[in-house]
């Protein structure tokens, strides 16, 4: 199975999920402003950062550029103060590209300015690697 791993952060908090996830499938997260190379991927792993209940603009443009066809299956991780769900813009962008979206999605709260101050920890951390093996299995 061809597996990968993008985020888009502005604070590090995301790179820490999505490397941590990445240490436990021993792949390599990738940052989208890397451009990465997703063609034949099997299942995606995209996580964002929710700034002003928004996914990053650089994840939004970079799932934009994807073509059909280049990635059958997704999962969302997200992280944001309020730890609410804020994948449904993200959902639809992944749709659109004909990409079957795994129907939960992890959320940890991250910090922001005096909240949230130790998140996400290794506890969120490990929630989302039990997360994701279990969409794995289920996708």
């Amino acid at each position: 199975m061809n597996v990968h791993i993008i985020y888009a952060t502005m604070t590090k908090h995301t790179k820490k999920l999505a490397d941590y996830l990445a240490d436990s499938l021993k792949i390599t997260a990738q940052d989208v402003e890397d451009k990465p190379n997703l063609v034949n991927t099997d299942v995606l792993f995209v996580g964002s950062g929710i700034y002003g209940g928004k996914i990053s603009p650089n994840l939004e443009n970079y799932i934009k550029s994807i073509k059909v066809g280049d990635v059958k299956k997704a999962v969302i991780f997200l992280n944001s103060c309020g730890g609410k769900d804020e994948s449904k813009e993200l959902r639809g962008l992944l749709e659109e590209k004909k990409i079957k979206v795994y129907d939960k999605t992890f959320i940890c709260k991250g910090k922001w300015l005096l909240f949230n101050r130790k998140h996400p920890n290794e506890e969120d951390c490990m929630d989302l690697v039990d997360f994701s093996k279990k969409a794995l299995s289920e996708i």
